[in-house]
């Protein structure tokens, strides 16, 4: 376990460090304004997964938790100062073949996802 959470904080690091770097190659306070926002938005979801992973695997130990509390509020601060949500891609998630020419738009309906009442 003290592996994966160093290799966590590494990346984190990592990420907080480019987003940093990014803001002074272009001056600019919104990241996302950048050549480098996509990489730095893969960089974050595939940290926000592995975190998610970890998560779920740790064993309910106090001092643990708190160690990946700690990487969980850093990924946190990331995610409100970046505003990473994006419509599409996150329909792309949901509905990964919704680009497919014989795709149902109505399989993504409320009524199709939630049910009718």
């Amino acid at each position: 376990m003290h592996q994966q959470f160093a290799e966590l904080e590494q990346k984190i690091t990592a990420l907080e460090t480019k987003i940093s770097e990014n803001r002074e190659e272009n001056n600019v306070e919104e990241s996302e304004n950048s050549d480098n926002s996509e990489q730095i938005e893969e960089m974050y979801y595939e940290i926000k997964e592995a975190l998610d992973y970890e998560l779920e695997m740790l064993p309910p130990e106090e001092n643990i938790m708190s160690q990946y509390g700690k990487l969980v509020k850093r990924v946190e601060r990331i995610q409100n100062e970046m505003d990473f949500y994006d419509e599409d891609a996150e329909l792309d998630r949901m509905f990964p073949n919704r680009h497919d020419d014989d795709f149902d738009e109505d399989s993504m309906s409320p009524e199709s996802v939630f049910g009718k009442d």
